[in-house]
């Protein structure tokens, strides 16, 4: 690889732009890398999440490109209906890391009668291509199968609905996951509108019934702030993250989740936790001097997870989120205690809200 230059982004941007096969973006999701690891000391993690998410968008919306492509000449045609790839998890809610894995679905137009089953094969084929394709560019498969070429996640816009539904009908713990999953969802490709009108059933269906919250509250308040007696901090106890901080599901994940539920209530459609937050400060659901806290912790929290170690191993990177013990200085320690008690604070006000819209005081 070239010498990384202070346009570094902007020139990777455009290799990307150019890029004619997944070998080729391989190599620049690994460029991507380099560039973070040489600017992650000297630029403030807000920055360079900024480019980190423009980068992995490109290279993302580039695969699937490809996967077009290759499906006419494999003999398979042009796409027959208007279709959309969705992310979802970090990818639907822009806060990518270095080492995110694949996350994410398909939704098609409906089709015409007598046609559902030739679209379906269509973009079955198209799904899985793109999955081959995202894996030889360095992302992972999402181990919870969270994929465009699982049945589950690739549906026509009707049947996304009736997913939906059958969902929130019967909210067992695992539903109710898929929900909230579903609920960050944002197209990368094709016709975004496909996308906008499944979050637009979903929070219709929240907005006309919000005692749908309640079963989703159980899941969001699942992770637990590790905070023990006293304040303090709890740490891993086992394996070789032993010592250390689980920022990803001790901080991260936590709040995230508060932000997201917070949002569902108020029927706010956007999906990056950053602009729920500001969302939900216009409406008053979080006081100005909240609000603004919240944004720092959550921006806290995203520079300490850039902060955690990485692996990197055919091709894919990986990371367990976990803060190492020798990183846990006194005054790491400080801004943890600081930001878990925060969010505890946040969690209790998402109870509160969700407890008055689903019993409210003047319901018969």
């Amino acid at each position: 690889m070239g010498a990384i230059t202070s346009s570094g982004w902007e020139e990777l941007r455009l290799e990307i732009a150019c890029a004619a096969a997944s070998d080729d973006l391989r190599a620049l999701r690994e460029k991507m890398q380099e560039l973070f690891s040489s600017e992650q000391s000297s630029k403030p993690a807000a920055e360079l999440y900024h480019h980190l998410n423009i980068v992995h968008d490109m290279l993302i919306s580039r695969t699937v490109k490809m996967a077009e492509r290759r499906l006419v000449a494999e003999g398979g045609g042009e796409p027959p209906l208007p279709y959309a790839f969705i992310l979802v998890g970090s990818a639907g809610r822009s806060e990518q890391t270095p080492w995110s894995d694949q996350d994410n679905g398909l939704v098609y137009a409906d089709p015409a009668p007598g046609m559902e089953d030739s679209a379906a094969l269509y973009y079955s084929k198209l799904a899985s291509l793109i999955r081959q394709g995202l894996e030889l560019a360095g992302y992972p498969p999402c181990r919870g199968k969270v994929l465009a070429d699982q049945a589950l996640w690739r549906h026509s816009l009707t049947g996304w609905k009736r997913l939906l539904d059958g969902w929130f009908a019967e909210p067992v713990w695992e539903n109710v996951r898929y929900l909230l999953i579903a609920s960050d969802m944002r197209a990368i490709s094709g016709n975004p509108q496909l996308a906008d009108d499944i979050k637009l059933h979903f929070n219709n269906r929240i907005q006309h019934n919000p005692e749908l919250l309640l079963p989703l509250m159980a899941n969001t308040l699942h992770h637990k702030v590790p905070l023990g007696l006293l304040g303090r901090i709890v740490t891993e106890r086992y394996g070789e993250a032993a010592g250390g901080v689980d920022i990803k599901y001790g901080l991260y994940i936590p709040l995230v989740n508060a932000v997201r539920l917070l949002a569902l209530e108020s029927g706010i459609a956007e999906s990056a936790t950053l602009m729920r937050i500001e969302e939900l400060v216009k409406k008053k659901v979080l006081p100005d001097e909240f609000g603004a806290i919240c944004r720092d912790v959550f921006e806290k929290a995203m520079e300490f997870r850039l902060a955690t170690p990485f692996t990197h191993k055919n091709g894919h990177f990986n990371a367990n989120g976990v803060m190492p013990a020798e990183k846990l200085t006194k005054a790491c320690r400080l801004e943890l205690r600081r930001d878990f008690r925060f969010v505890r604070q946040l969690q209790k006000k998402v109870v509160q809200r969700v407890r008055i819209s689903a019993y409210p005081p003047n319901k018969p």
